[in-house]
């Protein structure tokens, strides 16, 4: 009986732990898709931060050329995360963003589409 006990703690631990690493490699992977878009913002990488959109989102835009206007102004100086969420197949980014003097708080929502993190909200918002 112990030693039941003993393995069953273990298989639990195990996968405790892996659960664990699994949402550690989203978080990162999330963070690193949110820094990759800001950064084709502040460039001003129209077509890469087009792919980086979900389909959803790129026909609520309601296309390229829609998202060329809405990107153009957006050529943010810096930027900070203070918070990333993940569940699932979700994920979210809350932060703060600026161009020159004028702030503004950030939110980026994310949803998993086959291995890739594609942005499927955007919110921006005047400090």
């Amino acid at each position: 009986m112990k030693k039941q006990l003993a393995w069953i703690t273990v298989i639990l631990i195990g996968s405790l732990l892996l659960g664990s690493c699994s949402l550690a490699k989203d978080i990162s992977a999330v963070q690193k898709a949110g820094n990759d878009f800001m950064t084709g913002l502040r460039d001003s990488q129209f077509q890469a931060t087009w792919g980086m959109l979900a389909t959803s989102l790129q026909t609520e835009i309601g296309g390229y050329d829609a998202w060329v206007t809405f990107a153009t102004p957006r050529t943010f100086d810096t930027w900070s995360f203070s918070n990333t969420q993940v569940q699932n197949d979700e994920a979210q980014m809350d932060g703060e963003c600026a161009i020159g003097s004028d702030a503004y708080t950030l939110t980026l929502v994310f949803g998993r589409v086959g291995a890739e993190w594609k942005v499927s909200g955007i919110n921006i918002k005047a400090k």
